[in-house]
């Protein structure tokens, strides 16, 4: 060996690493699953930049009956209810294995009751971990819910959403 020529440390050899990978982004379409008292179903797209938008649709059994709309009144009758809503997050801490950021979303009540006439607003902040190398995420939330139920004053409350399963779908594989 030469000794005017210096050993390399092969920690620094080859080209530059880049950052982590997000937790959100690359455009890629998501599945979500929540798991709380209003369990729900989403699909929607991880933009670049952190953003996530879902459509989201919720399904209840009470075989005890529904609250109704006044929460001064009995359980109605009825059994089975359906809400459907929108959902957006963005991730101001977006580099794997953690995602942290704001959210927000609307849903409503399509049934039991008249259509609409239950609406629900929540922003909050999310957190998502993703610890495994399979495409899941885990999440979890603190939010601020509002609820809009026609004819009655609103109802505001703080909720934890349970946790969220998240299936990152087309992940491209690591090179």
């Amino acid at each position: 060996m030469n000794a005017g020529a210096k050993a390399q440390d092969p920690a620094n050899s080859g080209p530059p690493k880049e950052g982590a990978p997000p937790v959100i982004g690359g455009n890629l379409p998501i599945t979500i699953a929540e798991v709380s008292e209003r369990p729900g179903i989403g699909a929607g797209i991880m933009f670049n930049g952190g953003l996530l938008a879902a459509a989201m649709v919720g399904f209840t059994y009470n075989g005890n009956g529904l609250p109704s709309n006044d929460p001064s009144a009995p359980p109605s009758d009825d059994k089975f209810g359906i809400n459907v809503g929108l959902h957006l997050e963005y991730m101001i801490v977006n580099e794997k294995p953690f995602g942290t950021g704001p959210e927000i979303t609307y849903l409503t009540s399509l049934a039991p009751n008249d259509p609409f006439s239950v609406n629900i607003l929540e922003p909050g902040w999310a957190f998502w971990y993703t610890p495994f190398q399979a495409p899941i995420a885990l999440g979890i939330a603190w939010n601020v819910r509002v609820t809009l139920v026609k004819d009655l004053d609103p109802i505001v409350d703080f909720v934890t959403p349970g946790i969220r399963f998240g299936a990152l779908l087309s992940r491209p594989p690591k090179r």
